[in-house]
């Protein structure tokens, strides 16, 4: 249908929005010779970075809302009703949206170059596998303390399978089990010790 469509569409696009304008956000705005100039300012310098994040924020909600709007109409056209319901499913692509410029603004604040987006990307399909892997885990009769280590490891991934399915509850896909309020508290407690180790890191790097 026209809903699961945009469901993939969205899904695509935020991701590669978030990673590719992030990546050039990051390597225009804070290049040597500009980020000469904004440390010039009498502007704190984590307060440069928590900026460059919440622009980045606003232009995946700007986007997210834009393409939510369309698939929305497109569905309104098809079925003649309003369905509310499909704003809060897809408000998960948001939510996922701020989560993958996180990731990629902490990982350039590591290493300022390419490999940044790709550690993104090697990350997100990380998540995709977090309920197999714990599965595996469970299976393999390790020792408490690996098992507890393998645990916590998973469990600071982002849950990408976990919020989909959100998503796809929400939109009626599918009649899915999942606590909701625990996986989106959950990445906004990521998103927020993502942004914080950020702005630390660009203030400690920026220190010259």
């Amino acid at each position: 249908s026209s809903l699961q469509i945009g469901f993939v569409a969205i899904h695509i696009f935020i991701l590669l929005i978030a990673v590719f304008v992030s990546l050039n956000t990051m390597q225009n705005y804070l290049a040597f010779e500009r980020l000469v100039l904004l440390l010039s300012r009498p502007v704190r310098r984590w307060q440069i970075m928590a900026g460059v994040l919440l622009g980045l924020y606003q232009m995946i909600l700007i986007n997210w809302f834009l393409m939510t709007m369309g698939i929305w109409l497109v569905v309104l056209s098809h079925e003649r009703m309003l369905l509310p319901f499909i704003w809060s499913g897809l408000s998960v692509a948001a939510l996922l949206g701020i989560l993958y410029v996180s990731l990629v603004v902490f990982f350039y604040c590591l290493m300022p170059n390419m490999m940044a987006g790709v550690l993104t990307i090697f990350v997100v399909i990380a998540g995709f596998g977090v309920s197999s892997a714990r599965l595996v885990f469970a299976r393999l009769g390790w020792p408490v303390f690996f098992e507890k280590a393998a645990r916590l490891g998973l469990n600071a991934l982002p849950q990408i399978n976990a919020l989909l399915g959100i998503s796809m509850k929400e939109l009626r896909f599918f009649h899915l089990n999942i606590s909701t309020s625990f996986y989106i508290f959950q990445s906004f407690l990521l998103i927020a010790a993502l942004g914080l180790f950020s702005c630390s890191a660009f203030e400690r790097r920026s220190q010259f």
